[in-house]
Order: structure tokens, then C-alpha cells, then sequence
């Protein structure tokens, strides 16, 4: 019987977390520059951001016919951040690394691709400054 409790409870906290993550309203942002998620390089342009699921996100930009879905990690705690989007900038290179705010509670993180990491080390070994560079996110208008 207690398993059996257990087991509703622990559902009935995924379906209330599940529902929170989808009720968020989606996101835009103009990103100035191209930009790389994963392996894959997106165009400079107007992105609509939503939560498809707890942990993943989807980025679409209508104008270019680019969609792509992202999993991502929990990291922290947002209330007192500004909603945006961070990118870690290497030269004229820019890879997505956070959503912050806008999307729910908590900050969410792209782990580095192979190709970050190796375009990170390149930029060490030439002794390169790495950056951020934040664009801000804007509700959608209804």
C-alpha cells in the first residue's frame, strides 16, 4: 500500500511539474549574430523561444525556416535575474550557453557541444579573451 501511495505521489508531482514548464508563454529575440547549438549553426534573426517539456526548449525563427529542439539543464534559482539569453562569444563565434528567466523559474544551461569545446581550447591556446553576450528576452504579444 505504501508503494502504491509512493508511486501516485511521485506522478502527481511529475504531471504538476510537467504543466508548470508547459504553461510558461513563449519567449522572442532578435539575435544579431549566427550562432551554434550543438554541431548546428542557426542564422541571425527573430527567435520565438518555448518550453516544450520540463527540460527541453525549442527554438524557431518562422522568417528562415529554422526550428530546433534543445535539451537543457537546470541551474539555478531566477527571480532577481534579467530574462535573456547568454552566449559565450570566441572571436566572431557564438554558441548558446543559457536561457535565464523568461521561460519559468530557473535558469537553464546548453552543455558545451565538442565543437565549443573545441573551439574553446583553440581560442585559449591563441590566447583569446572569451566573452558573453546577452540578448534579451521580450514576451510574446497576444
Amino acid at each position: 500500500m505504501k508503494i502504491t501511495f509512493t508511486t501516485a505521489l511521485l506522478a502527481i508531482a511529475s504531471l504538476t511539474a510537467s504543466a508548470h514548464a508547459y504553461a510558461q508563454s513563449p519567449v522572442r529575440a532578435n539575435i544579431p549574430f549566427q550562432f551554434t547549438v550543438g554541431q548546428k549553426v542557426l542564422p541571425a534573426g527573430q527567435y520565438t523561444i518555448s518550453n516544450v517539456s520540463d527540460r527541453v526548449i525549442e527554438l524557431c525563427n518562422r522568417e528562415k525556416q529554422t526550428r530546433m529542439f534543445i535539451s537543457m539543464t537546470a541551474t539555478g534559482y531566477v527571480s532577481q535575474q534579467p530574462r535573456v539569453l547568454v552566449f559565450r562569444e570566441y572571436g566572431d563565434q557564438y554558441f548558446l550557453h543559457e536561457v535565464r528567466g523568461g521561460l519559468g523559474e530557473f535558469s537553464l544551461d546548453v552543455s558545451p557541444s565538442k565543437l565549443e569545446k573545441e573551439t574553446q581550447r583553440q581560442a585559449a591556446l591563441a590566447h583569446a579573451r572569451q566573452q558573453n553576450a546577452e540578448i534579451a528576452l521580450n514576451a510574446l504579444k497576444k
